[in-house]
């Protein structure tokens, strides 16, 4: 499964953008385990590069950049067990 996330108002799953802010984060969409990371701290990806993999019941969700940006924050490592909702990584669209 892919996620593409869009722009938010209000914080919901996925990627959610604050208001008159160029932040965003990418929230884990289900409670599995970050099977891999492709992005670094300071790393400038395009809008569809893959962020990160999350693996749940045996299926794998790729988390995929909604625009260009700068990861600005990664709070996950390869491995690690996430709660459905948690802030994997955040983004800043005005460095891109």
């Amino acid at each position: 499964m892919e996620y593409i996330f869009a722009f938010k108002k209000k914080k919901k799953l996925g990627f959610f953008l604050l208001e008159d802010s160029v932040l965003g984060s990418f929230d884990a969409p289900v409670p599995g385990k970050v099977a891999k990371i492709f992005v670094k701290l300071n790393q400038r990806v395009e809008k569809g590069f893959i962020i990160a993999i999350i693996e749940a019941m045996k299926m794998e969700h790729s988390i995929v950049a909604p625009f260009d940006g700068k990861i600005v924050n990664i709070n996950v490592k390869e491995s690690q067990q996430v709660e459905e909702g948690f802030v994997l990584v955040e983004m800043d669209k005005k460095d891109g």
